[in-house]
């Protein structure tokens, strides 16, 4: 309509929430922020292809998670649309405490793993973090990006439960509904940001070509083909 206050449009940030590409332990153990969890060929590979993916999304900027998995993947993503990666501590991998690093075979049975999976929205880590506590810093985080990035969009590169996270406060669900969100390797999920709240446009969007190299333990297939969009 002409002479329309677009002003409210305008500020409207576009975020794109990529999970890392796979690596070998993917659904063997829960890595967590242990360090030496890297990319290999394969996820290498896909880490590219989704740079290539991304850049019809014209991103201003790549923000990644301070973890190995996840800065190599936004080094490819930013490289391949040609803007800078900037390390986003907000966006790192829950602290898993105890049951860092453990195979999953070895949780199962523990009564605290049990309750984990069951009450994400009071549970927390034994000698690690909550879930809850992990959204109210992403929250920050996409709050002080969004005034950093009106009317643009940015890739925010991150981990399963992280985004599983941002998507159930965008979508106003409790924690404890994780489960029904799905967020494989190298998949990308996007929100939209402004002064009126967050709204979900797309959920664990896919590459073209198998996205099957490496999931975590809680998630199947079933995947969608990612249609870059500005």
């Amino acid at each position: 309509m002409a002479g329309a206050d677009l002003r409210g449009d305008l500020a409207e940030t576009s975020i794109h929430l990529v999970r890392h590409a796979p690596h070998p332990a993917v659904g063997e153990r829960l890595c967590g922020r242990e360090p030496g969890h890297g990319l290999r060929a394969a996820g290498r590979e896909m880490a590219a292809r989704l740079g290539a993916a991304m850049q019809l999304s014209q991103p201003a900027m790549v923000y990644a998670s301070p973890v190995q998995r996840a800065v190599e993947t936004g080094q490819a993503i930013a490289k391949a649309c040609g803007v800078p990666l900037q390390i986003a501590e907000a966006l790192t991998e829950i602290d898993f405490g105890q049951w860092t690093g453990k195979r999953f075979g070895d949780l199962q049975g523990d009564p605290e793993w049990t309750r984990w999976n069951c009450a994400r929205a009071s549970a927390c880590v034994p000698g690690g973090e909550s879930m809850a506590e992990v959204q109210a810093r992403t929250s920050v985080w996409i709050e002080q990006a969004r005034a950093r990035h009106p009317g643009q969009s940015i890739v925010a590169v991150s981990h399963a439960d992280v985004i599983k996270a941002i998507l159930a406060e965008a979508l106003g669900w409790s924690l404890d509904r994780h489960d029904r969100l799905q967020i494989d390797t190298a998949s990308v999920s996007r929100i939209v940001a402004a002064d009126w709240g967050r709204r979900v446009l797309s959920i664990n969007e896919a590459i073209d070509g198998p996205t099957d190299a490496g999931r975590d333990q809680d998630e199947g297939a079933g995947a969608r083909r990612l249609v870059p969009q500005p």
